[in-house]
This record gives structure tokens, C-alpha cells and sequence, in this order.
């Protein structure tokens, strides 16, 4: 299971966005930090690595958990009804 507390504790320690991303580095935030190709990735890893910034991860993170509350309240509505 996805450690979702520890994911989210990374992501807000990590460079904030945007990343962007071209054939040969992503670029990390507005800090000009950029991590280089070294000829073993390709440009659709470099895509995807910018696409998955820490901005998104947390508006994930915050999607999870608001889906694992209505669920909860669900249930307890669903159970309530049972008892009634």
C-alpha cells in the first residue's frame, strides 16, 4: 500500500513547481535546478517526471482524502439507515 503521509511529507519538502521538462533535462521550479539526460532516459521519462511535480502529487493526496471521508460518511449514513 502507498505510504500516502509519507508521499506527502516528500512532496512538500521537494522544489515547488511548475517543472517543466525538455529532450534532454527537467527544470525544477524557478530555482534554474535541472537534472541532465545521461543518454539512459528518454524524453517522455522527462515528460512524466515534470508532470508529476509535488503541486500535483498534494492535489492528489487532497483528492484521496477527500474520497476516503465521503466514503466513511457514506458508510455511517448507510449503517445509520440500517438501524433505523
Amino acid at each position: 500500500m502507498i505510504d500516502i503521509k509519507e508521499l506527502k511529507r516528500l512532496a512538500m519538502l521537494a522544489t515547488p513547481g511548475p517543472w517543466r521538462s525538455n529532450s534532454t533535462c527537467v527544470e525544477f521550479g524557478e530555482r534554474g535546478t535541472l537534472i541532465y539526460d545521461d543518454g539512459g532516459h528518454n524524453e517522455k521519462d522527462a515528460e512524466y517526471i515534470a508532470a508529476v511535480s509535488p503541486s500535483v502529487i498534494l492535489e492528489i493526496i487532497d483528492c484521496i482524502e477527500s474520497i476516503r471521508r465521503e466514503i466513511s460518511e457514506l458508510k455511517h449514513d448507510n449503517w445509520n439507515l440500517l438501524q433505523s
